[in-house]
């Protein structure tokens, strides 16, 4: 059973990360360090409405630049993604782990 996240709920973490690659870009570690932190409170906030998802996840992993912790987070992923029946978001994050093998 796939679990969906409100879209408007979706957009918000997607207008954050926008600006968070758009801080990063111009070299605005401030704005990043503001914007992250500010991610993370929206991801808490939508982990006490939703639960811990797979589509939640990834993103804690994204956000991070300590490889393991990068690792363990998408390994999590992964299981919430087949228990939830979501096997299109399992292979993305399979995808997101070969990747970071490749690294």
């Amino acid at each position: 059973m796939k679990f969906t996240i409100a879209k408007n709920d979706w957009n918000a973490v997607h207008e954050i990360a926008c600006d968070i690659a758009n801080g990063s870009v111009t070299g605005d570690k401030p704005l990043v360090a503001a914007k992250t932190e500010h991610l993370f409170s929206v991801l808490r906030r939508l982990e006490a409405k939703y639960g811990r998802l797979s589509r939640i996840i990834p993103t804690y992993a994204d956000s991070t630049e300590n490889k393991e912790k990068q690792r363990a987070l998408l390994k999590e992923a992964f299981g919430a993604a087949q228990q939830e029946g979501d096997l299109a978001n399992a292979g993305l994050i399979w995808e997101s782990l070969t990747q970071l093998d490749l690294d």
